[in-house]
């Protein structure tokens, strides 16, 4: 069940962070003024709660809660660290920087899964 559940939680991460995540969302990850890394956080925490709810996990809404500000605070760090270093596509430093923040999420969805206690 826990690695249903893992599978569930990275076809999420897919879907939210790549198919529905419009400039709009992109565009404001860096600054606690603006809308879009709200809106982008709280689709994740919305849909990693609907998943846990749907396996029957008890604590779901606050393992929700707690994707939301995990992953708002994952993706403003690397898009701060990206605009103060100028970290474009063609240097190395810039797929390190999406590498550690790809890592800080799954890293965040297994401690969701052995946190949720969902069986082996």
């Amino acid at each position: 069940m826990a690695l249903l559940l893992l599978f569930a939680l990275f076809t999420k991460h897919l879907v939210c962070d790549y198919l529905w995540q419009p400039s709009w969302m992109l565009a404001g990850k860096d600054d606690f003024r603006k809308l879009g890394g709200y809106a982008h956080a709280g689709l994740h925490g919305l849909c990693t709660a609907a998943l846990l709810g749907g396996f029957g996990v008890t604590y779901w809404l606050w393992l929700g809660i707690s994707d939301t500000v995990i992953h708002y605070m994952i993706d403003r760090w690397k898009v701060r660290l990206g605009r103060r270093a100028k970290l474009t596509p063609n240097l190395p430093q810039f797929w390190w920087a999406f590498g550690l923040d790809q890592y800080a999420h799954v890293l965040t969805y297994l401690a969701i899964v052995w946190l949720a206690g969902m069986p082996n």
